[in-house]
């Protein structure tokens, strides 16, 4: 009863907020080009994290979002030594995708890269482990990625440049 009296009320406030939301946009995080990508997976390779080159790559591949990246399980890939198919493709379930229906609580993505596949399921295998494929936090994951690159020379840490985003 108390919540349908305000109703009416914030109307006002509401239009002011989007209002200054058209005014003043906020900046879009940069996209990363398939070179620095490509660059980013040396640099994880040559330092031996195995782990956030099977994330990395799925993130990039995969369209996927940070927040989906992190939460990866190894039992979310699909390889095809899994599958036991002789098709190069990868697929990997998203639990709690960020867009998504009511109804839906998990979606899912293909991967056709055949290096990356390879690699996915040459690391991976037929193991269906539960536990994270990162288990470190946000911030140690940042941090990872702000390494390698200052590693390949990216610039870190202003408004145009990459980011786990």
């Amino acid at each position: 009863m108390y919540k349908r009296q305000l109703k009416g009320l914030l109307s006002g406030a509401w239009d002011a907020a989007w209002v200054w939301k058209s005014l003043v946009p906020g900046p879009n995080r940069a996209a990363m080009p398939e070179q620095v990508f490509l660059a980013m997976l040396t640099v994880a390779l040559t330092w031996q994290y195995d782990h956030l080159t099977l994330l990395l790559g799925a993130g990039f591949l995969g369209l996927l979002r940070p927040h989906e990246i992190r939460r990866l399980r190894f039992m979310d890939f699909q390889t095809p030594s899994r599958l036991m198919s002789s098709a190069s493709c990868l697929y990997v379930t998203v639990q709690a995708p960020k867009m998504r229906r009511i109804t839906a609580k998990r979606s899912y993505t293909r991967i056709d890269e055949p290096g990356f596949v390879s690699f996915a399921d040459a690391y991976i295998g037929t193991d269906t482990d539960d536990t994270l494929v990162f288990d470190g936090g946000y911030h140690t994951f940042r941090r990872a990625f702000l390494l390698m690159a200052a590693e390949v020379g990216l610039p870190c840490g202003g408004p145009l440049s990459l980011s786990w985003g």
